[in-house]
């Protein structure tokens, strides 16, 4: 997602899964990955995505401690520490329900003729 996307989006993210891929990944990175997720602490549920060569992806869904608050700068935070593409978010792409009018009535806005 391009950043216009995501700031469009940000309200309406679901889950944010970020690629790890364990070959590159040593203990200062994971600590460093620790510490950038509790910067952007948030609501939004954060699952790590362990890529392997030979094998399909394994999504981990943190503890919700972990949950973070998606934006422009926590994605570019995390394409910083761990490459690009490396950060993707889920979005509710479900259509919102529209709020009803004050002047709607329960039964479909229908007049009698009493």
């Amino acid at each position: 997602l391009s950043s216009n996307q995501i700031s469009l989006t940000a309200e309406r993210q679901k889950q944010i899964p970020i690629s790890l891929y364990p070959a590159h990944m040593d203990d200062a990175k994971l600590e460093a990955t620790r510490t950038l997720v509790e910067t952007y602490r948030g609501k939004c549920p954060l699952f790590l995505c362990f890529r392997y060569p030979d094998a399909p992806p394994l999504f981990i869904e943190t503890h919700e401690r972990y949950a973070v608050t998606p934006s422009v700068a926590f994605q570019q935070a995390v394409d910083d520490l761990l490459g690009e593409e490396t950060y993707y978010a889920k979005v509710d792409t479900t259509v919102p329900e529209r709020p009803r009018r004050s002047w709607e009535r329960r039964g479909g806005g229908e007049v009698s003729d009493e």
